[in-house]
């Protein structure tokens, strides 16, 4: 009887920790792979179609683009509201942010909106956190 329940909880011990390195596996491969295409224009669209929490829906295609630079503004939706997430330097995506905020707010007035930036700067929300930051949005919508 005891050994039983001895072997069965060592069983369930050693799945839990082969999930659990699994987990830890996973994850830091996630991050050398966002490591890879960290500063390539597209990178941030890799991000939101590879995204594993299913509350925000986003496109890999940015709804606005600068051709010569390569700078650009994503869309993602959830119950956080509308989310923006800039790519690039922010004294250079500041403007196409801005009009998208201005397309959104007058299509819904009464969402909110957030802005990430991912990019160069200081302030910025490095590749490999954009998913968390998005997680962190506060849920305001039902």
């Amino acid at each position: 009887g005891n050994a039983v329940v001895l072997d069965v909880w060592g069983l369930v011990g050693g799945v839990a920790g082969f999930v659990a390195a699994l987990a830890v596996v996973s994850r830091r491969a996630e991050r050398a792979a966002y490591s890879q295409i960290n500063g390539q224009p597209g990178a941030v669209g890799a991000v939101l179609r590879s995204g594993r929490r299913g509350t925000w829906t986003g496109s890999e295609m940015p709804v606005a683009v600068n051709g010569k630079t390569q700078d650009a503004v994503y869309r993602a939706v959830g119950r956080g509201g509308v989310v923006l997430i800039t790519e690039g330097p922010a004294s250079r995506t500041k403007r196409m942010m801005e009009d998208e905020r201005r397309k959104v707010a007058r299509i819904l007035p009464n969402v909110p909106i957030t802005v990430i930036n991912v990019g160069p700067d200081d302030n910025a929300v490095p590749l490999h956190r954009v998913q968390r930051a998005l997680a962190k949005t506060t849920k305001t919508l039902t």
